[in-house]
């Protein structure tokens, strides 16, 4: 439902448009629209265990809009640089650090500071953090803070294709 990869169709003033453009048209707005697609990323350097994750996307054209978020339970762990695979591979335009940003929380303490993504292949990202004004950092078990039941890396996107 949240994937489109056509060619949306050009209309002149005036112009009736036959069925297969109405078509189009539809599948496109279906898209836009509708219901986004989830999708099972391979984890990095993360142990689900008991936790959530939410990984859902959608793709219009070479547009790929996508959120994820990994909810610790009691037996999930975070490792050093920890990662996941993209729904849909990026461009090779990008280089190894797109504008995506994200946030990691600590529930306990209100301590949530900002998550960098590091695109380390056209298909998978590394999660970090700024350990300092211009440093970035990999995420361990215990940094930036030591990760415990309900906290949570979150990452909301928008990238475009090969």
């Amino acid at each position: 439902m949240g994937t489109y990869t056509g060619t949306v169709p050009s209309f002149l003033a005036g112009e009736l448009a036959d069925a297969t453009k109405l078509l189009e048209v539809t599948n496109f707005m279906t898209a836009a629209t509708g219901a986004w697609t989830t999708w099972s990323p391979t984890l990095a350097n993360l142990t689900l265990g008991n936790g959530t994750q939410i990984a859902k996307y959608r793709r219009l054209g070479n547009t790929v809009d996508f959120i994820w978020r990994f909810t610790l339970g009691s037996t999930s762990a975070v490792g050093t640089a920890p990662g996941f695979t993209l729904p849909v591979a990026a461009s090779g335009d990008y280089t190894t650090y797109p504008p995506w940003f994200g946030m990691l929380a600590d529930v306990s303490t209100s301590v949530r500071p900002p998550a960098v993504v590091n695109l380390s292949s056209s298909t998978t990202v590394i999660v970090q953090y700024f350990s300092s004004l211009n440093t970035v950092a990999n995420l361990g078990a215990a940094v930036p803070f030591v990760w415990t039941t309900s906290d949570f890396l979150s990452v909301t996107a928008s990238y475009y294709t090969a």
